[in-house]
This record gives structure tokens, C-alpha cells and sequence, in this order.
């Protein structure tokens, strides 16, 4: 458990060191953890601070968390998900119990998450995936860039590419050149399967 102010863990803890299906560590061993708890009361700590604090940890990364706080922005929530943040309770109303089910959820693979924070969240995700913008913004590519990647993947040549485009087929190539040389890859293969992870298609 990761709490923000002394107050919460004291709070927290004694209810979980009462349930035997949770095993409560500290901070300090959160590594050998199955699930993280990232608690604050306070409003002015905003939860995505909180989160950011341990997103240096690389051993933290991968596990699963549910965060209580006051409350998260439409657009922090997108941010959180990618830290790991897998359920959100309101710290104002959801009782313990409920966060023991989230934390046994999670767990289990589970998700907790208000209705209109799913709903925001699905709107964020389709919305940059139709942004070209958003992604480059993302992944460093420019919007073009992202258009070839996405026509290649669709298994358009560069003939096809260059003629939709109305760019001459030497463009094209450097457009891909471009691509695989400034990222590292070997192949325009790697250039579309770089696209698929960052969401570009």
C-alpha cells in the first residue's frame, strides 16, 4: 500500500490486517507485491502526482493498481490506465470492503471503474486513435508518417501509398525510410508493427 498521508494508511491498514485475504505490505516491499493500493484523502494531492512519485520503479510498472482519491479528471484518466491503474474508487464514498474486492479483483485480472469514467475513458481511447495528431504527438512520428504506416499495415504497396496520397513513389520510400532508419528498426515490417503498438491503426 502507497498512501499520501499518514492518516490513510493508519486507516487503511487496520481494516486489512483484519481480512485475512489481503496480505498488507509496506512500502518498501511493494515489489514482492500482487496488487498495489494507491490511497489519498486529501483533494489537493492530486492522484496522478501520487502515481507519478513510483512510475520511476520499473518493478512497479507491471503491476496491476487501484487507486482511491477524492476524485480523477476525464483527462488524467488515460494517464493513470497507462501506470498501471486498473479500478478507481472514490475515497469519499467507497467503503473498505469495496476496496478489498477491487484489490481481490485486480488480482484475478479484474477492473473496477465508474460508468462515466469508462465511458470517458473509451471516448479518449477512440478519439486519439482516429487523431492522427494525438498520436504523433505520442510517438514522435509526424502525421504523414502515421498515414503510410497505417496504409501499409492495410497491405497497400507503395505504388497503391503513393497514388492515394498523390505523392510520386520516391516519397513515399523515404517517408519509410525515414520511419525505420530514425527509430531503429531494420524493415518496413518493424515500421508497421511499431504502428500497431502505439495505436496508430
Amino acid at each position: 500500500m502507497l498512501a499520501a498521508e499518514p492518516i490513510s494508511a493508519d486507516w487503511a491498514g487496520a481494516w486489512f490486517r483484519a481480512h485475512p485475504e489481503i496480505t498488507l505490505l509496506p512500502p518498501e516491499r511493494a515489489r514482492e507485491a500482487g496488487v498495489l493500493l494507491y490511497l489519498t484523502a486529501r483533494s489537493e494531492e492530486k492522484p496522478m502526482d501520487l502515481l507519478r512519485r513510483y512510475a520511476g520503479d520499473s518493478s512497479l510498472c507491471a503491476l496491476p493498481k487501484v487507486l482511491v482519491a477524492p476524485c480523477i479528471e476525464g483527462d488524467s484518466l488515460l494517464e493513470a490506465v497507462g501506470h498501471g491503474v486498473v479500478s478507481f474508487l472514490s475515497y469519499a464514498s467507497a467503503s473498505l470492503s469495496e476496496v478489498t474486492e477491487a484489490l481481490v479483483e485486480a488480482s484475478q485480472g479484474g477492473s473496477r471503474l465508474p460508468g462515466a469514467l469508462t465511458r470517458a475513458l473509451t471516448d479518449e481511447i477512440r478519439e486519439q486513435r482516429r487523431d492522427s495528431t494525438a498520436i504523433a504527438r505520442r510517438s514522435g512520428l509526424e502525421p504523414r508518417e502515421i498515414e503510410v504506416l497505417r496504409m501499409l499495415a492495410e497491405g497497400e504497396d507503395v505504388r497503391e501509398i503513393a497514388a492515394k496520397l498523390r505523392y510520386s513513389e520516391s516519397t513515399v520510400k523515404g517517408i519509410i525510410h525515414g520511419v525505420v532508419k530514425r527509430l531503429g528498426l531494420r524493415n518496413r515490417i518493424e515500421a508497421v508493427a511499431y504502428g500497431v503498438r502505439i495505436g496508430a491503426y
